[in-house]
């Protein structure tokens, strides 16, 4: 049940990208978004000629998103391996990944409320539109930290066999560095670094689907592995603080022989 219980975790990830993908921008039509130069009235006649389409597009968009939280639970349980009895990093991950998730929520149900009542004033559209739009694309310190966990958890492992490729861990840090732009956007009304832009928008978002992915794809791996390495057992015995538990007590009962031998 482990087992199977993680691999639909890691499942997870690959699933909310293509149903974030359908609802954020087949449904809703917000890639290319509306401008943030345009003024009040035009971004109220865009939620007029796409009311219907946001509403949906931002309830399947809502539902997808959900699906990183047992995701981050299963890099958590996966990190943990790697870090031993005291998972600093590995918890800090998970934390990120749990606010990433209430982010992704509560920006959703902003773009819910603008295209809630059709005979809001314009400039209160815009103000709304404002609200979902700026934090959506600059809110980056969440997700830059949480791939900032896994990238340093995975470079710190020195063992023989890590449990994952050191390639990751610079991967991890290059998603980092391709998600950071987006802090940007409320210091630009057009340009690549508006909210609407090549590089706050569209570098994040590949870079966002991308670390999902691969990470996904990673943590199948690990799990398979994990499965080999306890015999199918997927429980206790692959748990850091038991193993660490297992060497504590071989390493007593070595001295004791030692001091055994060593009696007169």
């Amino acid at each position: 049940m482990n087992r199977t219980a993680q691999r639909l975790g890691a499942w997870g990830g690959i699933v909310s990208i293509v149903v974030l993908a359908i609802g954020f921008w087949w449904i809703a039509g917000f890639l290319p978004p509306p401008r943030p130069s345009l003024d009040a009235a035009q971004i109220a006649d865009y939620f007029d000629r796409n009311r219907q389409r946001i509403r949906i597009g931002m309830l399947v968009s809502m539902w997808a998103s959900t699906l990183l939280l047992p995701w981050a639970a299963v890099v958590h349980l996966q990190l943990k391996r790697v870090e031993g009895r005291f998972p600093v990093f590995a918890n800090t991950q998970y934390g990120m990944g749990v606010l990433l998730v209430a982010e992704f929520v509560f920006l959703i149900l902003f773009w819910q409320t603008t295209a809630f009542r059709p005979d809001r004033e314009p400039a209160i559209v815009q103000a709304f539109n404002d609200l979902a739009w700026i934090p959506f694309v600059a809110l980056t310190s969440t997700i830059v930290f949480q791939a900032l966990m896994m990238s340093v958890v995975m470079l710190l492992d020195r063992s023989s066999q890590p449990l994952f490729p050191r390639w990751a861990g610079y991967f991890n840090l290059w998603a980092t560095i391709c998600l950071t732009p987006g802090s940007l956007v409320p210091f630009f009304h057009d340009g690549p670094l508006a909210w609407d832009g090549l590089i706050a928008l569209y570098l994040p978002l590949v870079a966002f689907a991308s670390w999902v992915i691969v990470n996904s794809v990673l943590l199948l791996k690990a799990i398979d592995r994990q499965r080999s390495e306890v015999g199918g057992a997927g429980g206790i015995a692959d748990d850091p603080a038991f193993r660490s538990l297992v060497e504590e007590v071989a390493a007593l009962r070595a001295e004791r022989g030692h001091a055994s031998a060593g009696a007169p």
